[in-house]
């Protein structure tokens, strides 16, 4: 008999990244992500889709979109990756323990706030997950630019060769909930999401800031590209079987946030330690 839990759930590779954005490079200053109005892509969707393409078709993988649009308030260090992730409400955060904890008492700080418990940095000795408040918007982090609303984005590209996964980040909340709001409405009328061929666009919408004039950004849509009775055909063919995807936030987005060093994350950065046992070992296909 084969090892239990080894080959009974296949596990997808992720193919590739498609960014929303460049990276500019001028000279003598530093690097920034730049938006553009269309995909920018890896080679071999690019033969399929063009250069420059603003529609992809593409096939939502399963029918838990918490495996395949995640979306969270998350920071980022180049050294560690993910070190803080919430809801909103609550977060798991590596945290410095020589900053946090008394040094006198060993005690932990009783207040949650997240200004009581400093992010481990690449000089850290001693880290600890702990789980604290997420303020969301208000938290010194998010206000200093070191954290975001960030989905990362899992689908399949049914006409690229390979069979994969591919990925897009937004921090853009008119994208998130755009892709949200296509989800419900989708499984609304067909019953399902997984497996049907639908179209995610990269569309123009007028905006104003707060504190700025009126501007035009390019946001996430996705939609379904046919007759209701077509949309009902493709969801009565059967769907796949459930598929572990690859872990989507462990790595910075480069085109969202900015690099501190260049310097991979050590091998203390877990899945377990922000998914939870259970759904880290679905992720490992256990």
């Amino acid at each position: 008999m084969p090892i239990k839990g080894v080959s009974d759930r296949p596990r997808l590779p992720r193919l590739g990244k498609i960014h929303l954005g460049i990276k500019v490079e001028p000279e003598g200053k530093a690097s920034y992500p730049r938006p553009t109005d269309y995909f920018v892509c890896p080679p071999e969707v690019q033969e399929v889709f063009g250069e420059e393409p603003r529609d992809l078709r593409i096939v939502l993988p399963t029918e838990n979109p918490d495996q395949w649009a995640s979306h969270w308030y998350r920071a980022y260090s180049s050294y560690r990756g993910l070190v803080c992730r919430g809801d909103g409400e609550v977060a798991s955060r590596l945290v410095d323990l020589d900053k946090v904890v008394d040094k006198g008492t060993g005690a932990f700080p009783d207040d949650k706030h997240p200004k009581f418990w400093p992010v481990a940095s690449r000089e850290t000795t001693r880290t600890a997950y702990q789980e604290i408040e997420c303020p969301g918007q208000e938290c010194p982090q998010y206000q200093a630019k070191q954290c975001r609303q960030t989905m990362n984005l899992q689908f399949i590209l049914p006409d690229v060769a390979g069979f994969g996964i591919y990925q897009i980040d937004t921090s853009s909340w008119n994208s998130i909930r755009n892709v949200l709001s296509g989800i419900d409405l989708i499984r609304g009328l067909a019953g399902r999401v997984a497996g049907i061929p639908l179209t995610l666009s990269l569309t123009p919408l007028e905006v104003t800031p707060e504190g700025q004039s009126k501007k035009t950004v390019h946001v996430l849509r996705l939609t379904a590209p046919y007759k209701l009775a077509d949309l009902y055909r493709y969801a009565a063919l059967p769907p796949g079987r459930a598929l572990v995807l690859p872990a989507a936030d462990l790595e910075p987005p480069e085109d969202l946030f900015p690099e501190e060093e260049p310097t991979a994350p050590p091998a203390e950065v877990s899945v377990e330690s922000f998914f939870g046992q259970d759904e880290a070992e679905q992720r490992k296909g256990a």
